[in-house]
């Protein structure tokens, strides 16, 4: 799986396995947790992202009782959050809940972390909300501490707009190595409010949290983005298969009868070499323009179109399709196609 860089000694797996619900499994004990960590290392995924808040304070006890005892721990990284303060677990007895970015919250929550976990070191440390109080230069300080201690790696936010980011930023030694924000098709608005130009901009990775809207993408509300999301994913599935030139002529169409879709349509959408609303469907283009056009479909082409050309919208598409006749590959000039 691809590693994303978040400082020269430090990688993460660009998936990443969220552990908010861990503690509210049905089934929490060491050996059931070890398992799922498991699953993900046999698909190289190898972070885990804790906060302290998770599971009312008790996810990272329930991923320090599976690491405990195993090697574990040397195969994965950890991300964990602290500043979240809510009347719940230990914090039972706060009035409210509120956020707190002092120094002494701080340093308390990286050794519960690192207790409650049974680990030495956190490799990421984040700052899981933004705090309207916040004292920039004693909460900039106390992060340079921790890093510099040893006992964390690196540190970042979570939820932070740009001049969140940029505050906290000016009174820091150490560099904030990412920001974890809500990104999914349900929740895109950081697409276009500056959250991720700013990221952007600066050359920082984002973390996306709830990619799959808290798991909202499979419920009944949302069928049709669903339904629309495993297209896209039979797309990118099939498009090694239907570029390959050993696959079967009956094969691709099993492919292209899960996306309703012809087979040339198919072959279109996967190779990105036509424009799926504009599809030209020559033989000696397909083959001139794409030299792995598999051998089933040059074959499949050549039966149905022979020598002809058709540009224009896929039939039930909307939109007319004209017919030329076709006298080699050289007849008409690539850009004569496209409108």
């Amino acid at each position: 799986m691809q590693r994303i860089d978040l400082t020269g000694t430090l990688s993460f797996s660009r998936l990443v396995y969220g552990m908010w619900r861990l503690a509210d499994d049905a089934n929490t004990s060491p050996e059931h947790v070890r398992n799922k960590m498991s699953a993900c290392l046999d698909q190289g995924i190898t972070t885990m992202d804790q906060a302290d808040i998770y599971g009312g304070y008790a996810a990272e006890q329930v991923l320090g009782d599976a690491l405990r005892g195993t090697a574990l721990r040397n195969q994965i990284e950890i991300v964990t959050k602290c500043d979240i303060v809510a009347p719940v677990g230990r914090y039972a007895e706060a009035p409210v809940k509120y956020y707190d970015t002092s120094r002494a919250h701080i340093m308390a929550s990286v050794e519960h972390s690192l207790t409650l976990m049974g680990i030495d070191h956190i490799d990421l440390l984040l700052i899981h909300r933004p705090d309207p109080l916040m004292d920039h230069i004693e909460t900039g300080a106390a992060l340079d501490e921790v890093v510099a201690s040893g006992k964390v790696r690196a540190v970042g936010v979570s939820n932070f707009k740009p001049h969140d980011w940029d505050l906290l930023q000016s009174a820091m030694t150490q560099k904030l190595v990412t920001n974890q924000i809500e990104i999914s098709v349900l929740e895109h608005s950081a697409l276009t409010n500056g959250d991720i130009a700013f990221h952007q901009r600066i050359a920082t990775p984002l973390m996306a949290w709830s990619p799959l809207a808290g798991g909202a993408l499979f419920a009944d509300d949302h069928k049709a983005v669903h339904t629309a999301l495993q297209q896209i994913a039979v797309i990118q599935l099939a498009g090694a298969a239907a570029l390959d030139p050993d696959m079967d002529n009956d094969a691709l169409e099993g492919i292209a009868g899960q996306l309703d879709a012809e087979l040339v349509q198919l072959y279109c959408r996967c190779t990105r070499n036509f424009c799926v609303d504009r599809v030209v469907l020559m033989l000696g283009r397909v083959t001139a323009e794409v030299p792995v056009a598999p051998a089933a479909l040059r074959s499949w082409l050549g039966s149905t179109i022979s020598q002809t050309e058709w540009c224009g919208t896929p039939g039930g598409m909307g939109g007319g399709g004209r017919y030329q006749p076709w006298h080699g590959e050289a007849s008409m000039p690539w850009s004569s196609v496209h409108e």
